[in-house]
């Protein structure tokens, strides 16, 4: 039989080697969760800025993929490829979700307009963009600064402009001075602003009524210009005609009266006999005289 000591001794290893087992765990399970805490995923076409808890920014810039990162560090993760933002009208009026925004022309008029513009996040300056935005995300930048700088470039350009403008033929020019104030306005801060348009513009009913007869007048002008150019065109074309009959009757009158001054020149008695001849078919001229018919002689000319 085993004594005392014996078995003092083997449950003291036992409860050595379990207890070892449990720490082993322990360590694993906070080694795996440490591990977990410190790493972080760039999304594609994203970059990740660092944040220290007790240093501040960090000067260095994730690219995307898998990092691994401190747990006292946060990083905060912007797009640099190209986004798009629209600025439309909700599907019902007073919809929530109604970005349009309304803007001003040289009437007074305010316009309701939709609009929509692409930038991209300069990745040099994602530390300037963390500090001025107090580590904002980039949809806040979007819904609130970006969208106040747009409506307020906006208001600058269209104020020196009419509806009659803004609705027609000058619109590119008004999205281009608009587009250039952006890219002044916006790239010193990391902003870096690609394309800007306007999509549907809404004037009020008045202003549409007098652009709608604008419209209704240059349509009936240019048709009556078509009609005045298809008349011209007609009436040139019965001159045109009337010309060239006249010019080919005067040919032919010249033609003839040459022809004829050339065979009046042209006629001789000889030439007259000639043709007498061409022309006799071979029978001599007969006259008939009670029951006897008396035949002539042909003379030659001379009278023998």
């Amino acid at each position: 039989m085993r004594n005392n000591f014996e078995i003092y001794m083997s449950n003291f290893k036992m409860n050595k080697f379990t207890k070892g087992l449990i720490a082993v765990g322990v360590s694993a399970v906070v080694l795996l969760a440490g591990f977990g805490m410190s790493t972080t995923k760039i999304n594609p076409g994203h970059a990740g800025i660092v944040y220290n808890v007790s240093g501040g920014l960090e000067d260095i810039t994730l690219s995307q993929g898998w990092h691994i990162v401190a747990p006292w560090k946060s990083v905060r993760e912007y797009p640099i490829s190209t986004e798009t933002v629209w600025l439309t009208k909700g599907a019902t009026e007073g919809s929530p979700n109604d970005d349009s925004y309304n803007t001003s022309t040289m009437e007074g008029k305010p316009v309701n307009v939709d609009a929509y513009f692409t930038y991209h996040v300069n990745v040099e300056k994602l530390p300037a963009i963390f500090n001025r935005f107090k580590g904002a995300d980039i949809e806040s930048i979007q819904s609130g600064y970006l969208k106040q700088q747009v409506k307020t470039a906006s208001q600058s350009v269209t104020s020196s402009y009419s509806v009659l403008d803004l609705y027609g033929n000058k619109r590119s020019e008004i999205q281009n001075k608009i587009h250039d104030i952006l890219i002044k306005e916006l790239t010193p801060f990391g902003l870096e602003v690609e394309t800007f348009s306007f999509g549907e513009i809404r004037p009020d009913i008045d202003t549409m009524k007098a652009i709608q007869a604008k419209v209704d007048a240059q349509q009936k002008l240019q048709q009556m210009e078509i009609e005045l150019s298809q008349s011209t065109v007609t009436a040139n074309k019965a001159r045109v005609d009337a010309q060239g009959v006249a010019d080919a009757a005067v040919i032919k009158a010249k033609g003839e009266a040459e022809a004829n001054n050339l065979l009046q020149a042209s006629l001789t008695d000889t030439l007259v006999k000639y043709q007498s001849v061409l022309k006799w078919n071979g029978a001599y001229p007969q006259v008939v005289g009670g029951n006897q018919m008396i035949q002539l002689p042909i003379t030659d000319g001379s009278g023998k």
